[in-house]
């Protein structure tokens, strides 16, 4: 009888032992799962803000474009260089740099631009 009531006492012991680590096992999971959501929310917005970071430092497009043209021509001997306008940017340009020291877009396929960037790139040839 005492070996019968040990057995029973161990095996109550036993299971209020696997009781206790069901619950506990529980708890830590519950606890998992309430950190989970926030952690995925943190992990998320890390992942998205580097990435945006990422495409704004690597996003190599033009400094700047020209969307309208000088109307008319200008004197060459105010035009002091030139350049042409990114082939990224939407619309091809001639950006003329004044003595002034302002820039002014021109359309490249004006007669009075071609003359104009004819004359400087002699005139840069021949300073060289």
């Amino acid at each position: 009888m005492i070996k019968a009531r040990g057995c029973e006492r161990s095996g109550q012991r036993d299971k209020t032992l696997t009781e206790s680590h069901s619950d506990e096992t529980t708890t830590v999971m519950m606890m998992m799962m309430m950190m989970k959501n926030p952690a995925v929310l943190v992990l998320c917005t890390v992942l998205i803000s580097s990435l945006a970071i990422l495409a704004t430092q690597s996003t190599a497009g033009p400094d700047s474009c020209c969307f309208q043209f000088i109307a008319k021509p200008l004197s060459k001997k105010k035009v002091v260089s030139y350049t042409y306008t990114n082939m990224l940017c939407p619309v091809k340009a001639v950006v003329f740099k004044m003595a002034s020291n302002h820039e002014i877009c021109a359309d490249p396929s004006q007669e009075w631009v071609k003359r104009i960037t004819v004359v400087k790139k002699v005139g840069n040839r021949e300073s060289n």
